[in-house]
Order: structure tokens, then sequence, then C-alpha cells
């Protein structure tokens, strides 16, 4: 299971404006998630009954809830990726350590 957060990013990073967002192994569905959260139209393919059912469903409506984004670690501070200041991936120029907050110690 990726982090929300880290997630949240990579889809604001390479989805345009009214983009959908497709991941053909949906696994725990933090793809969904995160797109829950940015509002981002998605398609989520996954052949494990079980996971489409049990997790993957439960996921994507406590996330959907906006009174629940406060559970995601320093949700307000996820860097715009949109605000690079030069030519290079908004990836490219986030610090390692910039990224590893986000990530660390998220559920």
């Amino acid at each position: 299971m990726k982090p929300i957060n880290l997630m949240r990013y990579l889809v604001r990073l390479v989805t345009p404006p009214e983009g959908t967002v497709l991941d053909p192994f949906a696994g725990s569905g933090t793809t969904g998630c995160a797109c829950e959260v940015e509002s981002f139209d998605y398609v989520l393919i996954e052949k494990r009954e079980r996971f489409v059912n049990e997790i993957i469903s439960q996921r994507l409506e406590y996330w959907s809830d906006p009174e629940n984004w406060g559970d995601l670690k320093d949700h307000n501070a996820l860097p715009d990726p949109s605000t690079a200041e030069s030519e290079e991936s908004s990836a490219d120029a986030m610090d390692e350590s910039t990224l590893d907050q986000f990530v660390e110690g998220e559920s």
C-alpha cells in the first residue's frame, strides 16, 4: 500500500485539469483514495474480487468524506506541483526530505 499523500502529489503532477486517472492494478485502492481527495475522476481495475468488495470500496467511501481528510498527515501542506519555478519537473525540484515528511508515518 502506497501513502495517500504521495499518490495525491503524483496524481496532481501528471493529471491534466478535468482529467481521469487510470489505475490498472488498483490493489488496496490508494490511487482512487488520492483521486477522491483531489477531486479527480478515476478508473480502478482489480482482478481480486475480495479487494474490490471489501477493501477498496470501504477505503473509497471513507476518503470521499472531506471530514476525514484531516487524518492525512500534513494534508494542507502538500506542495502544489504547478508552482515549479523552473522547467524541471516538480518531482525533481522537490528535495527528498520534503517528500519524506509527507509519507512517513502515514497509514
